[in-house]
């Protein structure tokens, strides 16, 4: 837990240091606020983006989706009941590379679009309600990734990452390292250049 906070200090430390705009590009490509809705693997969430400088970028948000039993009995392990779903909340500070090439020669890097370097912290509930499946439990997950986002100049995104996280359960903190995959598909609500 240590190592990612010094990650996430280290993500909010250079939007002090490297604040550049590049106002000499097409607006439309300079990183902005949204809203959108994400669809992804592990559920539906609203999601609210900011735009910290032209490099970092900020997103929380919150969900419904699957839950996840007991690290003691079989590991990080989903569990989806579309009747029961989860309750997810998350941070997620992302630092977008070569952001300047990128501008410049990117098609599809509209709206935030680009390649980044991310870290999550996501809490998810046991199932809202759940009274017969005791093995589901609260869950912390942490993780850092390398993801991508693209979107031609509609309001619709394909986005997704790669990475390595470490999950553990509130009730017994027992813990397990495991492989972070998302892909998704989002859905812009609001859309604000700062």
């Amino acid at each position: 837990m240590r190592t990612l906070f010094c990650i996430l200090l280290a993500f909010w430390s250079l939007q002090a240091r490297v604040g550049y705009a590049q106002r000499y590009f097409d607006d439309d490509k300079l990183l902005s606020n949204q809203t959108r809705i994400d669809f992804t693997g592990h559920g539906v969430h609203l999601v609210r983006e900011i735009a910290l400088n032209q490099i970092v970028v900020f997103d929380t948000g919150v969900g419904l989706g699957g839950g996840y039993t007991d690290l003691e009995l079989d590991g990080l392990n989903p569990y989806w009941s579309l009747t029961n779903p989860a309750i997810s909340l998350y941070a997620n500070p992302k630092y977008y590379f070569y952001r300047k090439k990128v501008i410049e020669t990117c098609e599809l890097c509209f709206n935030n679009g680009g390649a980044f370097l991310g870290g999550r912290i996501r809490y998810v509930s046991s199932h809202v309600g759940d009274l017969y499946f005791t093995d589901l439990r609260s869950t912390l997950l942490s993780n850092v990734h390398l993801g991508f986002q693209m979107s031609g100049r509609s309001k619709t995104l394909f986005r997704g990452h790669l990475g390595l996280g470490y999950a553990a359960t509130l009730h017994s903190r027992k813990g397990s390292f495991y492989r972070s995959v998302d892909v998704g598909i989002s859905k812009i609500l609001k859309n604000r250049k700062k």
